[in-house]
Formats: C-alpha cells, sequence, structure tokens
C-alpha cells in the first residue's frame, strides 16, 4: 500500500501522472490519494 496524498501526488501533478504506473511497478497495489482519476487512468 502506498499513501500518495499530499507530497508524492503533489510530484505526479508537477512531474507527469506515469509516477503512479512507476509506484505500481514497484510494487504499490492499492494507493491512497487525492487524485484518484489520474492515478486509475495512470495505471490502466
Amino acid at each position: 500500500m502506498l499513501g500518495t496524498l499530499g507530497n508524492l501526488d503533489k510530484s505526479a501533478e508537477a512531474k507527469g501522472d506515469e509516477l503512479y504506473r512507476q509506484w505500481k511497478e514497484k510494487g504499490a497495489d492499492i494507493m491512497a490519494t487525492d487524485r484518484p482519476f489520474e492515478a486509475f487512468k495512470a495505471v490502466n
């Protein structure tokens, strides 16, 4: 599980939503995020 609330969400917003995909590839199977639609789109 990865909590992306706050700093990690801000990083993804600034650097690109592909960070969510990278976190999934590193093993995160659950993400707590303030940006659920962007995270879903990036990992699917």
